[in-house]
């Protein structure tokens, strides 16, 4: 993560299930707006062997395949936001360069014990739990738009039994 965001980073929670995991990264705040950041960064597994990695990057599902990773998977959250940002083979010397400006690494030791709230799995929780109505109207479109992260699992899971 971009140096300025480390003071608000809160920790990790993972979660388990069979062929996947989801590794929740969280902020206190998600930049300006009043809601914690909880960032999923799920990974499907294929017999054992790793497929995908996805991230929602500002609300859109984003899905890499496992060829196209480099080695050891690796994350950027770029910005207030913490965007995730996949390492791979074709962006390797972009991301490079991106974290050679200061970044702090995120050690996997920093475990929550909460659970993953509502709207953290499914944005379109947002606006009812936090009673906003300032949402800029494309944003609120598209995370309407946006399946919820257990169906974007199950997804996934699905195109490995294919």
């Amino acid at each position: 993560m971009e140096t300025a965001e480390a003071s608000s980073f809160s920790g990790i929670k993972v979660e388990s299930g069979n062929s996947y995991s989801i590794y929740w990264f969280v902020w206190e705040r998600d930049g300006f707006y009043p809601w914690p950041d909880w960032e999923p960064i799920i990974l499907i597994f294929c017999d054992s062997d790793l497929r995908f990695v996805c991230v929602r990057r500002h609300f859109i599902w984003k899905v890499y395949e496992a060829p196209d990773l480099a080695e050891p998977v690796t994350a950027f959250f770029e910005g207030r936001h913490h965007a995730p940002l996949i390492k791979t083979r074709t962006n390797a010397r972009d991301f490079e360069r991106k974290i050679s400006r200061g970044t702090v690494p995120i050690s996997l030791d920093a475990v929550l014990e909460e659970e993953v709230p509502d709207f953290a799995r499914d944005p379109r929780h947002l606006v009812d739990r936090f009673k906003i109505s300032a949402i800029p109207a494309a944003l609120l479109h598209r995370i309407s738009r946006q399946k919820a992260v257990d169906e974007k699992v199950s997804e996934l899971l699905e195109d490995c039994r294919e």
